[in-house]
């Protein structure tokens, strides 16, 4: 029984089993022990063919499967291309190029088989999988709108308002995010708090799942803007700081294009703030804060 060697061509890490899990769907249709791993070979060992698949995006929306003689850079005798949906899983996509390896080499071991019959014009093999053109995969970015709460913490006072904010992914799981929020506190005194801030975070879970958990880590540029009376006077005043936040979010993809996103994010902004009405301290704002907020997030 003749062997086909697999390797899965990629600079993208599809985790340190990719090639075995091609080779195992491969097994499942020729047989244990026919499709070993191109790189687990002892030096000097020949394979009758050899399979290499080649991703053609990061996402691994498509895949091109090369059917070479003996080596990776043998004879080229046939080509195949798959296109997945955008909700396959991973491991499916590398099963799937498995399976088509093996169709490829045990259509090609029949064909050493069969004698040749001089009399009669052999038609030209039917492709097991049509050419396809490669769909591009869909774009990786998402905006987001939700409400903000932040309850009293320690002596400081709390927070209502709302956020805005955008990812984008440079990776299958990592992304990078802008967001902004404007939040106040009704009262004597008075206060609102305008935010920017900039960070990245990564996914858990798989893109196309359909519940998944992100992890953020963000700079912080806030600014406070306080207002004090007392009987008929009142002043402002402004502070601006820098600090970090870090959370988590859940996120729930209840519609093809939306999902909905509850998180939690812990936030330090130094200098602390302290408000002196008189002699007397009226309030102070900590250097941290708890934020929860839920909203929407819309998907392109």
């Amino acid at each position: 029984m003749l062997n086909v060697a697999i390797s899965v061509d990629s600079p993208t890490d599809y985790g340190p089993h990719a090639d075995r899990v091609v080779a195992a769907a491969c097994e499942e249709v020729i047989g244990e022990q026919r499709c070993p791993v191109a790189g687990e070979l002892e030096p000097g060992t020949v394979a009758a063919w050899y399979a290499v698949v080649h991703p053609s995006d990061r996402g691994l929306g498509s895949v091109r499967i090369e059917f070479r003689d003996r080596t990776a850079d043998g004879v080229l005798i046939e080509e195949r291309s798959l296109t997945f949906g955008a909700h396959d899983s991973l491991k499916s996509r590398l099963a799937s190029a498995g399976s088509v390896i093996a169709a490829l080499a045990a259509a090609r071991e029949g064909s050493l088989a069969r004698p040749p019959r001089r009399e009669v014009a052999l038609p030209p093999p039917v492709p097991l999988v049509p050419m396809l053109p490669v769909a591009a995969p869909r774009p990786d970015w998402s905006v987001q709108i939700a409400a903000l709460a932040a309850p009293t913490f320690g002596d400081g006072p709390y927070r209502v308002g709302g956020l805005g904010s955008a990812h984008v992914a440079f990776s299958e799981r990592g992304f990078s995010l802008v967001s902004a929020r404007v939040a106040g506190h009704p009262g004597n005194p008075s206060f609102s708090w305008w935010t920017l801030s900039a960070g990245v975070g990564t996914r858990i879970g798989e893109r196309s799942a359909p519940f998944n958990l992100e992890l953020s880590s963000e700079l912080v540029l806030e600014y406070t803007h306080l207002t004090a009376r007392r009987d008929a006077a009142h002043a402002s005043a402004g502070q601006t700081g820098w600090g970090g936040r870090v959370g988590v979010a859940a996120v729930w993809g209840a519609w093809q294009r939306a999902a909905l996103v509850f998180g939690v994010d812990g936030t330090l902004v130094v200098p602390r703030i302290n408000v002196v009405v008189g002699k007397e301290e009226a309030a102070s704002v900590p250097l941290t804060s708890l934020g929860i907020f839920l909203g929407v997030r819309f998907l392109p």
